[in-house]
């Protein structure tokens, strides 16, 4: 038997485990571009595409962060 812990953040879309406003710019930076292996943590509705509805789910989780 194993044990894991795994710790998901939604809107930390660059992965350093708190949503501020480097999250919401990255986002930001993405809106309107293609959905790629590089950019897909922007998607964070999972719709295909990275708009205002992804930014503002970032925006609405900032502050947010893991323990």
């Amino acid at each position: 038997n194993a044990s894991v812990t795994m710790g998901l953040l939604v809107g930390d879309t660059n992965a350093d485990e708190t949503v501020d406003s480097a999250d919401i710019s990255q986002t930001k930076s993405q809106s309107g571009r293609p959905v790629t292996t590089t950019n897909f943590r922007e998607d964070l509705n999972v719709d295909g595409a990275i708009d205002s509805a992804d930014i503002s789910l970032v925006k609405s989780k900032s502050g947010t962060a893991l323990p």
